[in-house]
């Protein structure tokens, strides 16, 4: 910033006055706040603030990766380089791989493939865990009451 752009912006700032110091001997007023004695670790203490807002909600894989991304990441979870590398070798005539996208059985296919089954899982141990609190809540069916 040049020195004439800084002289114009301090111009049209307002002027700082700092607050009139108090005399040694007078007692502090009653509104200050208390002067607490600084930690001995140095470390600054802050007060306490609690937050009364909605917690903002926690987005699936599905909704944050795109289809390719979610692919890629499939692949890196459960295709080994190992797996990769021997893919990288193949002959299509014989290996079940095809150009078709429902055809052949490609390392991305695979990978989709086992996500999907871990994905099932996690959502049926889920929907597990909200029915045996449901039936802890409501407690014991009796069969033998009926209406």
């Amino acid at each position: 910033m040049s020195p004439e752009m800084a002289a114009a912006l301090a111009a049209a700032l307002p002027k700082y006055d700092p607050p009139a110091a108090q005399p040694a001997g007078s007692a502090p007023s009653a509104t200050a706040a208390p002067a607490a004695a600084p930690p001995k670790n140095g470390i600054v203490r802050l007060p306490d603030y609690i937050v009364r807002d909605a917690k903002i909600r926690e987005f699936s894989e599905r909704e944050l990766y795109t289809p390719k991304g979610l692919q890629d990441l499939a692949v890196k979870r459960y295709i080994s380089e190992f797996d990769l590398a021997l893919n990288h070798f193949r002959i299509p005539l014989f290996s079940g791989y095809s150009t078709a996208p429902d055809l052949g059985s490609t390392p991305e296919k695979r990978a989709m493939a086992q996500y999907e089954a871990d994905e099932t899982r996690e959502r049926l141990q889920e929907i597990g865990e909200l029915w045996s609190l449901e039936n802890i809540q409501s407690g014991p069916i009796d069969s033998s009451a009926k209406k």
